[in-house]
């Protein structure tokens, strides 16, 4: 269930599982808040380089965001 109530974001999200019939996957809003606070994107884009002539090239970062 979702409630538009409140603040939005990731800083005030909460996790409820108060169906047995819940979606699997709905604790990956914990890890992309995780992974987004440890930086990971921006050290992605500080350490990977891929070479800017081959397509997709581009966003390291948040393609490996897109992944977690």
């Amino acid at each position: 269930m979702v409630h538009d109530d409140g603040p939005v974001g990731l800083d005030v999200l909460q996790v409820a599982f108060d169906d047995e019939r819940v979606v699997s996957d709905a604790g990956i809003a914990l890890a992309a808040t995780l992974a987004q606070r440890l930086g990971i994107e921006a050290l992605v884009d500080r350490l990977v380089r891929l070479r800017p002539e081959r397509p997709g090239a581009a966003s390291a970062g948040r393609k490996v965001m897109t992944l977690i």
